[in-house]
């Protein structure tokens, strides 16, 4: 069976979502077909699905490795992209599950990388502390590199002036972690996202096992952000429905339906 998006709640503000399907077996980019089929899994990622426990629940994963001095195994998009909007009229949120991470080998190393005016959505410092959009804001929790502990990080962009940290182990909930500080001059309309875990051009590259990544084109709550910690899955996803439901922001921006 196949995971559908919800067509309500939080799903529906979506511009990215990556996770392994309900089949265990198919890393898929759920928001656009059209994305997903444009995307390509680096050498060794498709072999790299594994499965952990998240809250007492089974859930797959996809990994990320790092691969020479500027490659990395990862996600690329090809010639359609994820596509978002960001800057002072545009907020925007990314999350991520993971289910361990690896020693990152750059000093910023990129999670989420994208083009045109931003660079860096979520990253990890070289001092292990997550960071948003261009290092606008540094948390202040050391992300685990043991590769075994699990944890979810996030963050919201609002408004070149608002922008929060948020970070939780799985054995325990979700918190906010960082501080808002006014990061001006960057964002702009019709940026796309490049690729997940690492970079082709700096070097960058984040190991990890990644039950999900997933960018949303609002501010989130730190009562979502709590819910995706929770059960992500029952949060965005319909089990067992077959098929991708396009109502999404992303969706409707890339077949240019409106917003």
């Amino acid at each position: 069976m196949a995971y559908t998006l919800k067509a309500s709640g939080i799903a529906t503000s979506l511009v990215m979502c990556v996770a392994v399907d309900e089949d265990g077996s198919t890393i898929k980019e759920f928001v656009s077909p059209t994305v997903d089929a444009a995307k390509t899994l680096e050498t060794g990622v498709a072999a790299s699905i594994g499965t952990s426990s998240w809250k007492s629940v089974s859930r797959s994963y996809f990994q990320t490795l790092a691969n020479g001095t500027y490659d990395f195994y990862g996600i690329t998009f090809g010639a359609t992209k994820p596509a978002f909007d960001s800057g002072n009229t545009h907020p925007f949120s990314v999350y991520a599950v993971c289910a361990g991470a690896g020693t990152r080998s750059g000093n910023q190393d990129d999670m989420i990388q994208a083009g045109q005016v931003s660079r860096r959505i979520l990253s990890i410092s070289a001092t292990d502390h997550q960071l948003i959009f261009n290092a606008a804001n540094v948390g202040t929790t050391t992300i685990p590199s043991d590769g075994t502990t699990k944890f979810s990080m996030g963050g919201s962009f609002v408004n070149s002036g608002n922008v929060k940290l948020y970070y939780g182990l799985e054995s325990g909930s979700l918190a906010q972690d960082g501080t808002t500080q006014t990061d001006a001059g960057y964002g702009g309309n019709g940026q796309t996202i490049l690729s997940i875990g690492g970079d082709r051009t700096s070097g960058g590259k984040t190991p990890g096992k990644w039950h999900l990544v997933a960018m949303f084109q609002a501010e989130l709550s730190l009562s979502d952000f709590q819910a995706l910690h929770t059960d992500w899955v029952g949060t965005l996803f319909d089990a067992g429905g077959g098929g991708i439901v396009g109502t999404s922001a992303a969706f409707r921006h890339i077949a240019g339906i409106g917003r």
